[in-house]
């Protein structure tokens, strides 16, 4: 399977998690947002373009300071965000603030070096 069907899938089985699970225009939990953030991102790295609208309506709004990224994962996953919205700057306050507090997970590790985000960490 390529790169392409396997963003889909991934986009597919999130959305659908959310529907089965009745949550399709109620608030959903941090887990699925970060589960439905991360393919996401992943559609727009193998797509090169932005998931379908209904996708990015359900994605989480990630705003600086706030208990929504006081949290590694959630900061990880607004990094991510910020990075496919083109809002580098951003990205790199949230790489900021996760190597500042010691996060070193080896996925956002790997998201980090290729977008530069911390080349004067690594």
């Amino acid at each position: 399977m390529n790169d392409s069907h396997t963003a889909l899938r991934l986009l597919d089985e999130a959305l659908e998690q959310l529907t089965e699970d009745g949550h399709e225009s109620a608030e959903i939990s941090l887990e699925q947002s970060n589960k439905l953030m991360l393919a996401a991102f992943r559609y727009w790295e193998w797509q090169h373009k932005l998931p379908p609208t209904e996708v990015q309506t359900r994605l989480p709004n990630y705003k600086a300071g706030s208990d929504r990224v006081r949290a590694c994962t959630e900061a990880s996953m607004a990094a991510r965000k910020a990075v496919m919205y083109g809002n580098m700057e951003q990205a790199q306050e949230y790489t900021d603030y996760l190597i500042e507090k010691g996060y070193r997970e080896p996925d956002f590790v790997r998201f980090c070096s290729k977008y530069e985000l911390c080349i004067d960490y690594f």
